[in-house]
């Protein structure tokens, strides 16, 4: 793979580096493109600070649960965490509601990647109705979380590679036309808006389990690991929301697809692909958790 071939980098560095790269992949995800409307709403300055102390707690939220995960010699996910903590109570509530939070943030991701590969194709002229583009992506998704997690992280190595790119290059193309006159005062009354993105668009919860085991018995490596990923992601989501935000102006459209025209024509391609690897990241390593979850 792409990382097998820095030939100067020692196996274990090349693994803490996968490992990296899945939680990367799947923190930055379809809430990214709610950044900038949501710098909109209350200030890019207050929106900064609010991000910022939200990805310190989330960060700080992960490394409980890799200590957590490495309390107990046998692999679990959350709700088997939740019975050896909180016992009988906390399994049945984390059975019931954990499973379903997955379902539905997998039917997002799964009604969002086919639009995205829709709309992609469509520069191509290939007309494809929108619901066999999400059949399609539903099954390329299951055919990979059944092959396994270390083939989930051989994906996730791949696509976060493409991911990070696109999405700097989308940024870069956006600060070239970004006048920074946007008004960037302080909406007190808004402040209470971007708390459930914020904390959706920097959370990995549910892949921190998974990290954890491409990481064991490490416990060093898995700090260091989520710590890094959580950060890295947090600051590229914030570049790609900052960027976006300055550029769009009060015309900061409701799809992630509306971004679309604020970038060179001929590169108009390339939020789609962002789009799709962002939710494809998040969509599988979701799926793989809550196969583990079963």
């Amino acid at each position: 793979s792409f990382f097998d071939i820095l030939v100067f980098v020692s196996p274990r560095n090349r693994s803490l580096i996968k490992a990296t790269s899945v939680l990367i992949g799947t923190i930055i995800g379809a809430g990214v493109f709610a950044l900038p409307a949501m710098f909109a709403r209350v200030g890019f300055w207050a929106g900064t600070g609010l991000f910022w102390g939200l990805a310190a707690v989330v960060t700080c939220a992960h490394l409980l649960l890799v200590e957590i995960s490495l309390s107990y010699p046998s692999k679990q996910r959350q709700v088997g965490y939740a019975k050896e903590v909180l016992g009988k109570g906390g399994f049945w509530i984390a059975a019931l509601t954990y499973p379903l939070s997955s379902i539905g943030m997998i039917f997002a991701y799964l009604l969002l990647g086919g639009e995205f590969l829709h709309q992609l194709f469509l520069f191509a002229d290939w007309n494809i109705s929108l619901l066999n583009w999400q059949i399609i992506f539903w099954i390329s998704g299951a055919l990979v979380v059944l092959l396994g997690l270390k083939f989930v992280a051989k994906i996730e190595s791949w696509a976060t590679v493409l991911l990070v790119g696109s999405l700097l290059l989308i940024s870069w193309f956006a600060l070239r036309q970004a006048s920074f006159s946007e008004d960037v005062s302080v909406q007190w009354n808004q402040m209470l808006v971007p708390f459930g993105i914020f904390l959706f668009s920097l959370s990995g919860i549910k892949i921190v389990s998974e990290v954890v085991d491409l990481t064991r018995p490490r416990r060093r490596d898995a700090l260091l690991v989520v710590t890094f990923g959580t950060l890295i992601a947090a600051l590229l989501s914030w570049i790609f929301g900052a960027s976006l935000f300055f550029v769009a102006e009060a015309d900061i459209g409701h799809r992630p697809i509306d971004f679309i025209q604020f970038l060179p024509s001929w590169w108009g391609w390339l939020i789609p692909v962002f789009g799709f690897l962002a939710v494809a990241t998040s969509y599988v390593a979701v799926a793989q958790d809550l196969k583990a979850t079963f």
